[in-house]
């Protein structure tokens, strides 16, 4: 799973202040940028109702809070949680500095990945020199920052912001969480032990370019991929000639957030038969459009399939796992994903240099399976502790392994695959 400040959608109100150029916005402005958020929100949405949200009576909270607001980072911070109130991971707002991440694929990263375990925050990776010499290490608990205990934080955050579901808002929280935190914050960890640890670690920008991982075990080709984007297609593609000796494929979603339904289609096309129905959007006023994945004059894969998903794997990677979970394409390995798959179109620049994404589109499997707010549900589920975490153990990926390698038993004597329990 990547650090816990790079995935589906942004957090919102992610940028702390300090790093956000400080454009003063006259009250004017500001005004009329709730305003514009509000009427662009009511055009497009895919809810003409916008879900029950009282969304014009709540303006006229927002905007004492956006003529309150002390600087441009916290004015988009409460245009943010205006939108938020709609649950919708996918409709929010950006401002000028988070715009520019998304569109350098960069992120704000404190040097650490950092795991939800249900009812505890775990560290699952420590990524930055800084922080191995801190002595933070994989399974340690995350217990404050700044002294401010993270159940509390968590709990604030999600009282004031929900989200697709509970797993995306408890997604976002963190991510939210850890970015609100000063330049250098003080973590507070618990050893399994029971000892702790605090570390002042720093905030750095990172690059999140879209990457594809490829590992060979024996006959099993284990591909990964962090977005849906470009060139990501023609890197699997590539992968799947290079190894077209491998009997099974695993696909590592995990951590997965999404991006672009086409790039997911056309990968879709590499280890499914040409034109399988993939999903159907619909719009605002019914009128609904089925997605097919697209006819290629290239060969695909079709051996063993196994997809292996977290609830981090969001967006497109969740069309892509329940398409092929309906069709008996795939079988699912590990959690159940982020419940966040509504589709929004180019965002909409701000006046400010900010930006606003609305969901357009609700969206619904082959089957007619509403995925936002639900998320797909492995055949096999798999849950990772916080021993696991220390002791460099992934039980997901050895299950996604297993489940790949039975396939191919099964396939060879002719008999079914039955998922475990």
């Amino acid at each position: 799973m990547p650090p816990a400040d790079a995935g589906p959608a942004r957090p919102r109100g992610a940028v702390a202040a300090e790093l956000v150029p400080d454009v003063r916005l006259s009250p004017l402005q500001r005004r009329t940028l709730l305003d514009d958020v509000y009427q662009d929100v009511v055009r497009h949405y895919y809810d003409p109702t916008l879900r029950q949200v009282p969304l014009g009576a709540l303006r006229r909270q927002y905007l004492a809070r956006v003529d309150a607001a002390p600087t441009t980072a916290s004015v988009y911070q409460v245009l943010d949680e205006f939108v938020g109130q709609l649950a919708d991971a996918h409709t929010r707002v950006r401002s000028p500095l988070e715009r520019q991440l998304r569109e350098r694929h960069q992120s704000l990263s404190l040097g650490i990945a950092l795991q939800d375990l249900g009812s505890t925050i775990a560290v699952s990776r420590v990524v930055s020199d800084e922080a191995r010499a801190a002595g933070l290490m994989p399974g340690d608990r995350l217990v404050a920052i700044d002294g401010q205990s993270v159940d509390e934080l968590l709990a604030q955050a999600l009282r004031s912001e929900p989200s697709s579901s509970t797993r995306a808002s408890r997604l976002l929280a963190l991510r939210g969480v850890i970015r609100h935190a000063a330049a250098q914050p003080r973590l507070t960890v618990e050893r399994l032990d029971g000892t702790r640890v605090d570390a002042v670690l720093t905030r750095t920008v990172v690059d999140q370019p879209p990457r594809v991982t490829v590992a060979r075990e024996d006959e099993v080709l284990v591909l990964g991929w962090n977005q849906f984007r470009g060139p990501i297609r023609a890197t699997v593609a590539a992968a799947l000639r290079t190894h077209a000796e491998a009997r099974a494929v695993v696909v590592d979603l995990r951590g997965n957030g999404g991006g672009s339904l086409q790039e997911a289609l056309a990968i879709a096309d590499l280890f499914t038969p040409h034109r399988l129905p993939f999903g159907r959007q619909v719009a605002r006023a019914g009128a609904s459009r089925l997605r097919r994945v697209p006819s290629s004059s290239e060969g695909n894969f079709d051996g063993p399939l196994v997809i292996l998903v977290d609830a981090a794997s969001a967006s497109a990677s969740e069309t892509f796992a329940a398409a092929l979970q309906e069709a008996g394409r795939a079988v699912v390995v590990g959690e159940t994903t982020c419940g966040c798959v509504l589709v929004t179109t180019s965002p909409r620049p701000l006046p400010g240099g900010g930006e606003l994404s609305v969901s357009e589109y609700d969206y619904f499997t082959p089957a007619g399976r509403r995925l936002e707010g639900q998320g797909v549900r492995p055949d096999w589920p798999v849950r990772v502790t916080r021993d696991d975490l220390a002791a460099g153990r992934d039980p997901a990926r050895d299950a996604a392994l297993a489940t790949a390698r039975e396939l191919v038993a099964r396939a060879s004597t002719g008999r079914p695959h039955t998922p475990a329990p």
